[in-house]
């Protein structure tokens, strides 16, 4: 008889530790993603970045003005979040501080971008400001541009 006990024991065990081993990985795997609405927000934001990056690039701004911006994008764009077991908060503050960091970008761009359209807007004033003359070169015609 015992030797019916000691070939089910083993088998037991085995089954036992696969249970606490598919556990603890649910476990692990769960704790290591951080916040959802944090990763949600980062993601938008990034889109909302990359929106207004082509926005800028399409209606002219200068791209030496521009590439501080892009160059930083890039480098957060590299990144990835911290893996920490048994604790998102890491994870979490991650994706946070990415959603700053690229709400700040998108401020940036979006600063830029009224500034150019400004200067444009003007440099086209100032180039077709004209006035009419009269014939002898002296005088502005009446209701002429001035």
């Amino acid at each position: 008889m015992s030797n019916t006990y000691t070939v089910h024991l083993p088998q037991r065990m085995a089954q036992a530790m696969l249970v606490v081993l598919l556990v603890g990985l649910t476990v692990l795997t769960s704790a290591c993603g951080g916040d959802p609405q944090a990763q949600q927000q980062a993601s938008q934001d990034k889109t909302q970045l990359d929106q207004l990056t082509q926005q800028a690039q399409k209606i002219g701004v200068p791209t030496a003005l521009l590439n501080p911006i892009l160059k930083q994008y890039q480098q957060l764009s590299s990144t990835s979040a911290p893996f920490s077991l048994f604790n998102d908060q890491p994870a979490t503050d991650y994706y946070k501080n990415l959603a700053t960091q690229y709400a700040k970008l998108t401020g940036q761009t979006q600063e830029l971008i009224t500034t150019t359209t400004d200067q444009f807007q003007l440099q086209a004033q100032t180039h077709c400001s004209w006035q009419w003359y009269d014939r002898s070169g002296n005088q502005p015609v009446a209701g002429a541009i001035q």
